[in-house]
């Protein structure tokens, strides 16, 4: 066929600036196209990559450090998490405490409670549906750790609805 002759042909009769300009574009035009289909995946414009559902995840205490989460993936076989999209966000109406004692921990771990005038500081990560599951297995959930639904605010004052979080379920909190 004479097709792909024609297409060495012409890429051939480019010199050597024009051929390296022209593939400088190419990466650039791609580059651009990636970020916009990102940016619109992630402020929900489009649906995420093959179907896939995009969960908005509360995250404060040990998973807001992203080499404690990776290095607990890898000791356990996981894959590593990436955390898309993070954005710093207030829990309103939950304060931080410490009232479980971790034996994986050998120490106080991080739970929150309802308290109306409080406010709790953590992360927003988004997270596909196999990424929540390994989560789930990091939180003990069900046995240690309750999923719950929450509301978040962003630091320009975004509500943001439909929050997955966690806190220890209530027969493991410790009283005062």
């Amino acid at each position: 066929s004479s097709f792909p002759r024609l297409r060495w042909y012409c890429l051939g009769t480019l010199t050597d600036v024009n051929r390296s300009l022209m593939y400088r574009s190419i990466i650039v035009i791609s580059s651009i196209l990636f970020l916009v289909t990102s940016t619109f995946v992630a402020c929900g414009w489009i649906a995420s990559p093959e179907g896939t559902e995009v969960i908005r995840y509360f995250t404060y205490g040990s998973n807001m450090d992203k080499k404690d989460l990776d290095d607990w993936c890898a000791d356990r076989g996981h894959p590593l998490i990436p955390y898309s999209n993070v954005t710093p966000v207030i829990l309103d109406g939950y304060e931080l405490v410490f009232k479980y004692y971790s034996t994986g921990r050998n120490g106080g771990a991080a739970n929150i409670i309802e308290s109306p005038q409080s406010r709790t500081y953590g992360l927003l990560i988004e997270l596909e549906e196999n990424e929540l599951e390994i989560i789930r297995l990091k939180e003990g959930y069900p046995r240690y750790y309750d999923e719950i639904t929450v509301d978040v605010t962003t630091f320009d004052g975004t509500l943001i609805s439909d929050v997955i979080t966690y806190k220890v379920v209530e027969e493991r909190e410790k009283l005062e």
